[in-house]
This record gives structure tokens, sequence and C-alpha cells, in this order.
């Protein structure tokens, strides 16, 4: 008894199997194995069973078509239809039979025999409808022939319901961690090639740093050469010269904004609103006619001292003061001054042109590695998502190997 006790100690110890040994296990352990084989077994012996009454329904359905009521003291009419319906009711099982014969499986999984079982279910109650009414009339004169075949059917229909009782849990078990396991392994493989996008893009990041780098360096002697230098002084000098038409611009500007009521006053009367633009940019205007100008600011000073224009002392008097100062001398000068400036911009332009050192831009290889940032965060997020999967499918391994032996302990 003591020995014994120590005996069943020692049988009952926990068994570690690693997660990588684990689907050999599942295909050599032999309470596995015996698990498996009595499960085909069961379920073969059941098939074996409806393939034999299939056989002893179609004998059957050979002598039901033999059966001849000539000897029947019944109206030949009646006859004619129970005959009729005799035949269409032997057609209806034939091809039950058919159909039956041709969807046994020959192999013995879960899914084989849960295919099985949805196909027999649904043909026997589709043959029920079908043959029932053909049945029922032939059973009125046909007795012995048609009772027996319609008993092999019943026997076919309650060995579906015997494989359908079948213990099925271990084998399911076994089936379902095979899946996990595969699905294992295909996530395994998804997480394998997720790490290689990883590496190369970090390895892509790696080659747009350097590149970087290189043209940051390449700028920088780019700055500090002469022509460099002598480019930045030639913008500059744009610039400064742009600015200097402006202020040209603002200058004569301001000098017609200083009688700009008058000059309003004066294109409303004279019904002219194309005049209006001396206000809006004088540079332009004058350009285009010095003279004009002149006659119109002549005729505004003689519309103001005879009070055509219905302007105040204050005012009036302000515009007499500064239309001598828009003399066809200043407005020579503002328009010199701007040809001048705009034939020096034209020059510092051309001198620009000449030459052809400019600093390489490197935004295209930042918006790569910004995108390629953004790959590696989805990389990481979908590792996470795989990553926690796998646990959850081995937490499922474990629950599941405790259903087919208790002893088993999945060491990860």
């Amino acid at each position: 008894m003591f020995f014994d006790f120590f005996k069943r100690k020692r049988q009952e110890e926990k068994k570690e199997i690693a997660l990588a040994e684990l689907e050999a296990w599942l295909d050599n352990d032999e309470n596995i194995k015996d698990i498996l084989i009595k499960f085909e077994q069961e379920s073969k012996a059941y098939f074996s069973e409806i393939n034999e009454n299939l056989e002893r329904i179609e004998q059957g359905l050979s002598e039901l078509s033999l059966v001849s009521l000539s000897e029947r003291k019944v109206d030949e009419k009646i006859k004619g239809i129970v005959l009729q319906n005799r035949d269409v009711y032997v057609k209806h099982v034939q091809n039950f039979v058919n159909a039956f014969r041709s969807q046994i499986p020959t192999g013995y999984t879960l899914n084989d025999i849960k295919s099985f079982i949805v196909f027999a279910s649904a043909q026997i109650a589709s043959f029920s409808k079908q043959s029932f009414k053909n049945f029922q009339i032939a059973s009125e004169l046909i007795g012995k022939e048609i009772e027996s075949v319609v008993n092999e059917i019943q026997k076919t229909n309650s060995l579906v319901i015997k494989i359908q009782k079948v213990d099925k849990e271990k084998v399911k078990v076994i089936e379902i961690i095979k899946q996990c396991l595969k699905n294992l392994d295909e996530k395994e493989k998804v997480i394998s090639n997720i790490k290689a996008d990883f590496k190369k893009s970090q390895e892509e990041i790696g080659d747009i740093d350097k590149k970087i780098k290189e043209i940051e360096k390449k700028n920088q002697e780019i700055i500090h050469g002469d022509e460099w230098k002598k480019r930045q002084k030639l913008i500059e000098n744009l610039n400064s010269l742009s600015e200097e038409i402006e202020k040209n611009n603002n200058k004569l500007k301001m000098l017609f904004l200083s009688i700009e009521k008058a000059f309003k006053k004066w294109a409303w009367k004279e019904k002219n609103s194309k005049i209006l633009d001396y206000l809006e940019n004088p540079l332009a205007a004058v350009k285009k006619d010095e003279n004009e100008i002149i006659n119109i600011l002549e005729n505004i000073g003689n519309a103001v001292k005879e009070n055509e224009l219905d302007l105040d002392e204050k005012r009036k008097s302000q515009t007499l003061k500064n239309i001598p100062l828009i003399s066809k001398e200043k407005l020579a000068e503002f328009i010199d001054k701007d040809n001048r400036l705009k034939n020096q911009i034209q020059e510092c332009k051309f001198e620009l042109s000449k030459i052809k050192t400019r600093l390489i831009s490197f935004d295209a290889l930042i918006d790569r590695k910004n995108e390629i940032d953004g790959e590696i965060l989805k990389f990481v997020k979908r590792k996470k998502i795989f990553e926690q999967e796998i646990l959850d499918r081995i937490d499922e391994i474990k629950g599941l190997l405790k259903v087919i032996n208790p002893l088993i302990v999945l060491k990860v």
C-alpha cells in the first residue's frame, strides 16, 4: 500500500510541454491517439451501417417497383393512381439514397461529420416533405413492401442522430488546439514580417539622416563661398531697390491724396471716373500721359478759385497750395527715379541669373522621414496587437489542455 501510494503520486505528477513541442505531442501521445481512434471507429461504424441501410433501401425499392395490383379487386382507375404514386415515391427514395451516398465522408474529422449531419438533416426533411403525399396514396393498396422501405429510411435517420451523439468534446478540443497552433504560427510569421519592415524602415531613416547631413555640409560650404556671398548681396540690393520703388510710389501718391477732395469733385463734375486712376496709382497713370495730368491739375485749380467745387475755405486754401507741388518737373523726377530703380533691379536679376550656386533642398527627404516615422508607429501598434492575440491564443490552449489532460502544463 505504501509503495502504491508513491506510485500513484508519480503517475499524477504534472508534465510540462513547451509550446514548440505541443503539436508533436498531440500527434504522438497515446491518450490523444486513443481518443481520436475511438471517435473514428464509432463514426466509421455508424457510417458503415448507413451504407448497409442504403443498400437495403435499394433492395426494398426493387421489390416495391415489382408490386402488382392485378389480383386486387379495386377499380382500375384507383389501381392506376396508386401505382403512379408508387413510381413517384420510388423515384423520391432513389434520389434520397443517391444524395445520401454521395455525401458520406471518407474521412472522419469533426468538420466532415458536421457537414454530413447538416446535409443529412436537411435531406431527410426535404425528402419527407416531397414524398409524403405519394407515400400516403401508394400505401392505400401497398403494405409490406412500402413499409419495409420506410423502416429502413427511419433506421437511417436514427443512425444520423446517433452520429450526432457521438462524444466529440475531446476531439473538438484537440482540433481547436491544432487550429490555435496554426493560428499562432501565422501570427508569428506576421510579426516576423513586421519586424523585417520595421528594420527596413529604420535603415531607410538612417540613410535619409546621412543624406541630410551630407546636404547640410555642402550647404555650409556654399554659404561660406564667394559666389553665395555675392548672391546674398544681390538679393539684399533687390529688396532695397524694391523698397525704394515703393517709397517713391507712396510719396507721389501722398501728393495726390493732399488734393483728393477737389480731385473727386472735379471727376464727378466732369463725369469722368477714369481720372480717379491718378489717386489709385498716380505713377502708372502719369507714365501713360504726362501732359494730361498737368491740364487736369490746372483745371482743378481754376475750378477751386471760382468756387465751382464747393470746398470750405480751409480745404480750398490747402488745395491751391498743394497743386503747384505736382509740377511737370516734379512728376518727371518721380518717373525718372522709378525707371532708374527698375533698371537697377533688372541688372541685379541679370547678375543673379549668372550665379548657378543654390542651396540644396532636403524638404523631400524630411517629408519621407516623417512618412516613415508614421509607418513605424503603425508597425509598433500592429506588433502589439498580434502579440496580444498570441497571448490570448496561448491562454486558450492552456484551458483546452485541461479538458483532454489536466496533468499537462504548457511551458511558454
